[in-house]
């Protein structure tokens, strides 16, 4: 019988040789979830990110599996990420988040 393993780089980064850099509520949850996430690989310091949202039922990040899955983040890309948190409904989370990635980069 084959043993199936659930990697989610949320619940449990280490197991994708990740460990969390900042994680952001994009708004107050209400059943749902609305995520964006960045992350550290510890074998190479590269850093990825990404985002989900959905209602209760399904896990966050569930559907990441792999670093394939993860985008990868740079001083070059910074700015995406950037304008996709801008809608974040907390503005004061939102530069908490922003402060934290920026200090990952420049390490």
């Amino acid at each position: 019988m084959e043993v199936l393993m659930y990697t989610n780089p949320y619940y449990s980064p280490e197991e994708m040789g990740l460990e969390t850099v900042a994680d952001l509520e994009m708004r107050e949850p209400d059943w749902d979830f609305d995520l964006v996430a960045v992350w550290k690989h510890t074998e190479t310091g590269r850093l990825y990110w990404a985002a989900d949202s959905g209602c209760s039922c399904p896990t966050p990040f569930e559907d990441y599996t792999s670093l394939d899955k993860l985008t990868p983040l740079s001083s070059e890309n910074y700015d995406e990420l950037k304008r996709y948190v801008a809608s974040c409904t907390s503005s004061g989370k939102r530069a908490a988040f922003l402060r934290k990635v920026r200090t990952a980069l420049k390490k």
